[in-house]
C-alpha cells in the first residue's frame, strides 16, 4: 500500500468514493467522501455524551507510547548515530543554552572540514 493510500485511510479525502450500504429497512448506493479513521475517532470523541465511550476511545486510541526505535527522540537511528565530540544532536538539545554555547565554542575541527566552517 502506498503512503498516499494509507493517508486516505487514516485522514480521509475530499474525493467522492462509490459507496453501498444496506440494512434491514434501508439501503444506499451513491458517492460519498471519506473522513478517515483518525478524523472519525476524533469526531465521535468530541460528539459523544457518553463518558464510558470517551474512556474507551482514550484507552484504545489515545495512549502515549514511546517509540522503541528512537525512544521518543523523533529522529531516525542513522541521524542519532552521528556525533560530534561524543554528543548527538539530541544530547545538545537537552542541555541549557549556556552549556550548548560552551560546547560549540570548544569544538575543534580538523582538515578540510575546518576550512569549510570558517
Amino acid at each position: 500500500m502506498t503512503r498516499k493510500e494509507k493517508d486516505v485511510i487514516f485522514y480521509g479525502s475530499d474525493k467522492q468514493f462509490k459507496f453501498s450500504w444496506s440494512g434491514d429497512s434501508f439501503s444506499y448506493n451513491g458517492k460519498r467522501g471519506f473522513e478517515g479513521i483518525v478524523h472519525g475517532i476524533e469526531r465521535r470523541y468530541k460528539e459523544t455524551a457518553s463518558e464510558s465511550a470517551r474512556e474507551e476511545m482514550e484507552a484504545k486510541y489515545m495512549t502515549e507510547r514511546t517509540c522503541k526505535t528512537c525512544h521518543g527522540k523523533r529522529l531516525k537511528d542513522v541521524v542519532l548515530a552521528i556525533t560530534v565530540n561524543d554528543k548527538s544532536i539530541i544530547d545538545l538539545t537537552e542541555v541549557s543554552v549556556v552549556d550548548a554555547l560552551d560546547f560549540y565554542e570548544k569544538i575543534q575541527l580538523y582538515g578540510k572540514t575546518n576550512a569549510d566552517c570558517s
